[in-house]
């Protein structure tokens, strides 16, 4: 275990300069991460979805058939 620690400090960028730059773009990369998860919905076999948006109500028109379907988050 020891050694692992170790080789794994081996491979971490000695530069503060480059480190910082990694902590600036990790929580970027997680924001588009769940960004992504929250749009992406799946309607199970035999099964319909309907749409309700917040600014229209319930979607008459946009009945989801079985499959995986995206939407905006926060917003539908």
């Amino acid at each position: 275990m020891a050694q692992g620690l170790k080789d794994f400090a081996g491979h971490l960028p000695v530069d503060p300069c480059r480190m910082g730059t990694a902590l600036k773009l990790l929580p970027g990369a997680g924001a588009i991460a769940y960004g992504f998860c929250e749009s992406v919905f799946t309607v199970e076999g035999g099964q319909r979805a309907i749409f309700f948006n917040h600014i229209g109500g319930v979607q008459q028109d946009a009945i989801m058939a079985e499959g995986l379907h995206f939407r905006i988050p926060w917003f539908q």
